[in-house]
């Protein structure tokens, strides 16, 4: 072929063109009109045969010739292309010289359509798509709604701190006010019965005075309920000591045994009249002082004042302090009940447990713990409820929940002042349900665990249930037993409880936890004087 026509560099430059196509002299590609709007459609191969009349290149096993015709035709069609190697694999682009008339070619061919039609869905994915399903609103004065489903036409209004309680109920003049309660540092706390318009008028005419408002939700316990005729106490015995061998010695050796705490449990009553609940010489240590949300206070003055109509409150008083089962076996149980003989109730329910709890703390002036071993979605209002018991120095004790997922996404669980209390197995890993992340500080025995059942009062029976519920109980006995070691006695309000937060956190055990656990501190009960 020859050449001498043309200048040496214009030769150098054709060079370059020709040499990947002298290298596959059997093939040519087949160019097609420009559609589309200027833009090519997606090119194709196409086999050129040795016995085509128009080609007057030998055999296919000659690969190094081409008939100056043949070669003239294809270098018309490639002259007016520029060609330069793209940086993906061996890929070369063909750009057009003429505007918007881009070319891409494979060589070898070009990627498959199902692999790019793929990174084009990838792309067309809006940015905020995961952002938008992990992450609550931020507004202040937004609507939340709890995930366990909503009570209709009730509400919390929450106001700022500097709106007084005169204020209060001027701004709520058009609406049904069912209770205010004060919840210290966040303010007043209304709950009204209204509509889904009328409180947001409320909000948006008034974003001066509330804060934020935020529908009742229902709340439950979780567990899961077994009748059992064995022993299940292996949760008392494995938190006694580090290891886990050393502590299957079937007993439970602890500092005291609780006297002088008061724990409230926010549940579904307790059977008061259970002989587990005495004081070893016959005398009962459950105290129903009527608050009850399922029943009118008018039916208080008998035995089954806030009593135990489903069977987890009392389970849980008996991890508590029950003599059989319990931690601290000298505490004095008071029950409060918020949950009905369905194991559910709303958020109001236990938010006014909460504010009865401060009320009864404040009259008897005794050290107290407060176990809700109850969850829901996220509720702002209960939250802070639950922060202003941690400010008037009641030790609130809550369980991470049941979702298997975390616990930062449930209320209470998601209550910083809280110690959140997620469930172990017999060899020390995670429950396949418990609730755990950043926000669960603790962990105690949760799986098939036994105490008082609210049926058999003569303690013919026991029940075994399973959950953060039980994890929860463990750890309020062992926080009384705390207090009446004297830890934090020189302190008040938050101070006292992070006091002993602090002395619970680093007496458990760390590090026993099979797994990856944020926080991997096992329950460990004071034994220090045993």
């Amino acid at each position: 072929m020859k050449i001498s026509k043309l200048s040496q560099p214009c030769a150098a430059c054709l060079c370059t063109i020709l040499i990947p196509v002298l290298l596959t002299s059997t093939y040519a590609w087949n160019l097609p009109p420009i559609t589309n709007n200027g833009k090519f459609p997606r090119m194709r191969r196409k086999h050129v045969s040795s016995s085509s009349s128009s080609s007057a290149s030998p055999s296919a096993s000659s690969s190094t010739s081409t008939s100056p015709k043949s070669t003239s035709s294809l270098l018309q069609q490639v002259l007016p292309l520029q060609l330069r190697t793209s940086s993906i694999g061996n890929k070369l682009r063909l750009q057009q010289g003429a505007r918007n008339n881009n070319l891409e070619v494979g060589w070898p061919p070009t990627i498959s359509a199902k692999r790019r039609n793929r990174r084009r869905r990838r792309r067309r994915r809006p940015a905020k798509w995961h952002r938008a399903r992990r992450h609550p609103p931020e507004e202040a004065t937004e609507v939340y709604t709890g995930g366990s489903g909503t009570v209709y036409q009730r509400y919390f209004v929450n106001f700022f701190i500097n709106v007084s309680l005169t204020e209060v109920y001027e701004i709520l003049a058009s609406v049904t006010v069912k209770d205010v309660r004060d919840f210290g540092r966040f303010g007043y706390s209304a709950v009204v019965e209204a509509s889904e318009s009328e409180v947001d008028n409320i909000r948006v005419s008034n974003s001066h005075s509330v804060n934020f408002t935020e529908q009742d939700a229902y709340a439950g316990a979780n567990c899961e309920t077994h009748v059992a005729s064995s022993s299940y106490r292996w949760g008392l015995d494995r938190i006694d000591h580090p290891d886990i061998v050393t502590a299957d010695d079937e007993t439970l050796s602890i500092n005291n045994n609780g006297t002088g705490v008061d724990v409230y449990v926010l549940d579904t009553g307790i059977a008061k009249n259970h002989m587990d609940f005495d004081d070893g010489s016959g005398v009962n240590r459950v105290i129903s002082l009527c608050y009850d949300a399922w029943e009118s206070v008018a039916n208080c003055g008998g035995v089954n004042d806030s009593a135990d109509d489903h069977g987890h409150g009392t389970h849980i008083a008996g991890l508590v302090g029950s003599l059989t089962w319990g931690v601290a076996k000298r505490v004095t149980l008071i029950s409060v009940k918020v949950l009905d003989s369905n194991n559910t109730g709303t958020v109001n329910d236990v938010i006014g447990g909460i504010d009865w709890v401060k009320q009864q703390y404040a009259a008897r002036g005794r050290p107290a713990v407060a176990i809700m071993a109850l969850n829901t979605g996220i509720q702002v209002t209960l939250n802070n409820a639950v922060t202003s018991m941690y400010d008037e120095g009641i030790v609130p004790v809550v369980a991470a929940g049941n979702n298997g997922g975390d616990a930062c996404f449930y209320s209470p669980a998601s209550t910083p002042e809280a110690i959140v209390v997620g469930a172990l197995t017999s060899t020390d890993t995670l429950t396949s349900f418990t609730n755990g992340g950043n926000c669960t500080g603790i962990y105690a025995p949760g799986e098939a665990i036994g105490s008082s059942y609210y049926r058999s009062p003569d303690l013919a029976q026991f029940l075994v249930m399973q959950g953060s519920s039980q994890a929860a109980a463990f750890v309020a006995g062992t926080v009384a037993v705390l207090i009446a070691d004297n830890v934090g006695q020189n302190e008040t309000g938050g101070d006292f409880v992070e006091a002993i937060k602090t002395a619970l956190y680093d007496l458990s055990a760390l590090g026993k936890i099979t797994g990856y656990v944020p926080h991997n501190r096992l329950l460990q009960v004071p034994r220090d004087t045993c």
